[in-house]
């Protein structure tokens, strides 16, 4: 997924009429489908922009909820 449209993605979840715990479920999907994007023959570079990608997403969950957006981000960390 290309670096604009999961930016374009993500402001249409944050957007949505939704509670926050549809809208954090809804970016924990997105993210979840990055990683779904990747395989073995994938490299390096890919695993790290797909990381990249994964922060951009925690810490909009971390604007919607600031326990569960750090809990991923250090997650993200190790």
């Amino acid at each position: 997924m290309m670096e604009q449209q999961l930016l374009d993605r993500i402001s249409d979840i944050v957007n949505a009429p939704a509670t926050d715990r549809e809208k954090i479920d809804a970016l924990l999907e997105l993210d979840a489908m990055l990683y779904t994007e990747l395989g073995i023959t994938s490299t390096k570079a890919d695993k790290v922009e797909t990381r990249r990608k994964s922060r951009i997403i925690y810490r909009e969950i971390r604007s919607i909820d600031k326990k569960d957006g750090n809990l991923l981000l250090n997650h993200l960390d190790k």
